[in-house]
């Protein structure tokens, strides 16, 4: 299996840096993994804690070790995350065609590499996939359903992979934005995978809120394409501390369930992955917390037939 390259990108955070490299260090495959990272630089009005804490993320890249290889690139101004992900991420597989991409603030389990890794070989030429997602919000799974992984119509930015075709026909002027805009048949299914997708993808055509994964998830829309998740989370962010750019403050430990720390890796990819309706709905519903009565009542309900279907299956073994 060829590697994919990781890329990193980092700004002023050296606690958060150096949890996320840690954690990346732990992973399978790692040693055998070229690892770049992109340092983006201090704003013209930055305070002096933010200058130090720069300088404070630089020193410590270069002393980072346990990867086949490490290349830093280091950016002399501010040209924010968003430039960033788009530049890095279209230099790196310009060169390599696929590629693992992770923020500063993303603490990965040690299976994450080789999951993503093995996604990618897997599901190149399935061109319904077009990421390969390491978060996942904790859904309403069908009993039926016992698959490891599922496929959802949103980006994931906490933890991805991607190939260079996927990437490089992303049309990040979304030049067609207006006649968009005017059709609520396009609306509808844009915001299959959450109802704030449509508040986010205007603030970014606003340039309000510079976001490369809306503008991404908008080209990924047209294309029909999906996002492949595991169903239980393998990264998790530790940046939901009001220290980020685009994050202020947030609890998700609630709603997100965690892939269980193993000694041999076990997640299942099937060689082809459905796409099923249910799944979708039940990730929408967690992308926007629907906890109404109706829904608690079927899940009530499905836990119940749940319990019954394994009791089935272990009286007939």
């Amino acid at each position: 299996m060829s590697l994919a390259p990781i890329i990193l990108f980092v700004y002023n955070r050296p606690w958060h840096t150096q949890q996320t490299v840690e954690a990346l260090q732990k992973n399978e495959l790692a040693s055998e993994s070229d690892l770049f990272i992109f340092a983006d630089g201090p704003k013209t009005d930055a305070t002096e804690e933010t200058k130090t804490n720069v300088v404070k993320v630089r020193e410590y890249i270069h002393t980072i070790t346990g990867f086949n290889s490490v290349t830093i690139k280091e950016s002399p101004s501010n040209i924010g995350l968003d430039t960033s992900v788009i530049n890095g991420v279209s230099e790196i597989l310009k060169i390599y065609k696929r590629c693992i991409v992770i923020e500063d603030d993303i603490i990965t389990h040690p299976f994450f590499l080789r999951y993503v890794n093995e996604a990618l070989c897997l599901y190149e030429n399935d061109k319904r996939i077009q990421m390969i997602g390491g978060f996942s919000f904790k859904i309403r799974k069908p009993f039926w359903y016992n698959k490891d992984v599922m496929l959802v119509p949103r980006c994931c930015s906490w933890g991805w992979g991607i190939w260079e075709d996927r990437w490089a026909d992303v049309d990040w002027e979304m030049k067609d934005y207006d006649s968009f805009i005017n059709d609520p048949v396009a609306i509808q299914k844009f915001c299959r995978g959450g109802d704030n997708m449509l508040p986010l993808l205007k603030e970014q055509h606003l340039q309000k809120v510079p976001a490369w994964d809306i503008t991404w998830d908008y080209t990924r829309n047209k294309k029909n394409g999906l996002v492949l998740l595991p169903v239980k989370t393998l990264t998790y962010n530790i940046g939901l501390d009001g220290t980020g750019i685009h994050c202020g403050f947030d609890s998700i430990d609630s709603r997100v369930q965690h892939y269980p720390l193993k000694k041999k890796y076990d997640i299942r990819l099937p060689q082809y992955i459905k796409h099923y309706k249910l799944i979708e709905k039940r990730y929408k519903e967690c992308q926007n917390h629907d906890t109404s009565f109706l829904n608690k009542i079927i899940w009530s309900i499905e836990k119940r037939i749940k319990v019954l279907f394994k009791k089935r299956q272990t009286n007939n073994q």
